[in-house]
């Protein structure tokens, strides 16, 4: 069978008409986000783009302005209705545009140039949570509750000065991790400041909470939009990651003893600040596939659980 036999009769709601010739365009939607630093852009995937239909017909014969007259009423008919495509069959569509030409020099004939829009149902979005933003309300809750915790729980006052060397030692520990993989001007200014004005600020637990929160917040921002080597999801689990070692620390005393539970303070303190930012970097992170996308969750709640069970009550 020739490709012409397989070919059907154009119409409109039943209006007919003769095909000269057609255009489909279609796609997918959705916006293509280009990143600092990063020569590879993400395309966002919002699902298919609706497809349109472009076609040019026409009449023609001595009855052909009643066919015109029918056409350009079924065109401009309110709703959605049945158009017979030739090329592409029986298809539900809506008319958004036409126009009609005739000339002195055809005679007994009008074209159409008209264009079709696919029409679906109209069924309003379901309800549902944007992830990323639901998780980073989450992850600025954690902070709150690391806040609360930190300025409740820690206190070097009246400490030897040993308690509060470890402190800075611990805190250098965590800093020193993300030096070790982001070189950034504004990254190693703010561990530099905050460092240097540990011994003065022990008082303001606050502060030194706000300020480490800042750092690692822009550290794996930077990480994120690097083209290097850095995986910024393995970097993020791996401040998450990140506790200071004092098993080899004597008990012996009441002030070794403090220190200790100190360090316990410290130690949830960063942990929380890192899960909160990696909670953040998961969500917005463009993995391959959704299965990738699960996977990592599922690891970073296995890891989340595993943390709160070892710091529960600090």
């Amino acid at each position: 069978m020739a490709w012409r036999d397989e070919l059907r009769a154009g119409s409109f709601r039943g209006i007919p008409f003769e095909t000269l010739g057609n255009e489909l365009s279609g796609g997918r939607r959705g916006p293509t986000h280009e990143y600092p630093n990063r020569d590879e852009p993400f395309f966002e995937d919002m699902g298919r783009r609706s497809r349109k239909f472009s076609i040019t017909a026409f009449v023609i014969g001595d009855d052909y302005r009643s066919k015109r007259d029918r056409l350009i009423a079924a065109f401009e008919e309110s709703g959605a209705g049945t158009l017979v495509h030739p090329f592409y069959g029986e298809l539900k569509v809506n008319c958004t545009d036409f126009s009609v030409s005739e000339t002195f020099r055809q005679g007994r004939a009008a074209e159409f140039s008209i264009e079709f829009v696919e029409a679906g149902e109209n069924i309003f979005p379901r309800v549902g949570s944007d992830t990323a933003t639901a998780v980073s309300i989450g992850a600025d809750t954690l902070i709150e509750t690391a806040r609360e915790s930190f300025v409740r729980d820690f206190s070097v006052s009246g400490l030897a000065g040993f308690v509060s060397d470890s402190v800075v030692t611990a805190i250098t520990g965590f800093t020193d991790e993300i030096s070790a993989v982001v070189s950034d001007g504004a990254v190693s200014n703010g561990i530099s400041d905050l460092i240097g004005y540990l011994p003065t600020t022990m008082g303001k637990p606050s502060v030194i909470l706000t300020n480490l929160d800042s750092i690692t917040n822009n550290a794996l921002a930077v990480a994120a939009a690097s083209t290097g080597s850095t995986n910024v999801l393995d970097f993020a689990a791996s401040l998450s990651s990140y506790r200071f070692d004092f098993s080899s620390f004597p008990t012996n005393t009441g002030t070794r003893q403090k220190q200790i539970e100190t360090l316990g303070v410290v130690n949830a303190m960063i942990g929380r600040v890192a899960f909160a930012n990696e909670a953040k970097v998961i969500a917005t992170h463009p993995f391959d596939s959704y299965a990738d996308a699960i996977s990592k969750a599922t690891d970073y709640v296995d890891r989340m659980d595993i943390f709160l069970e070892s710091y529960d009550g600090l």
